[in-house]
């Protein structure tokens, strides 16, 4: 996994709307990441190695983005 982390916590950050929902243009056994976005994600917090405060920091910055 790119992230370095177990799938089953990918799920629960997407749960928790740390990340964003995969996509499943593939089908529903298929789901699919914005790379981008996870890219972003750990460029915005490259200071931090954890990885939920880097999360945080890119969800932050879109938040910011979509409100102004």
């Amino acid at each position: 996994m790119r992230l370095g982390i177990h799938p089953e916590r990918l799920r629960r950050l997407v749960r928790e709307g740390i990340l964003p929902p995969p996509s499943y243009a593939l089908g529903p056994r298929s789901p699919r990441y914005d790379l981008v976005a996870l890219d972003s994600a750990m460029a915005a917090a490259e200071a931090s190695r954890d990885p939920d405060a880097m999360v945080e920091a890119y969800l932050a910055k879109e938040k910011a983005k979509a409100a102004g």
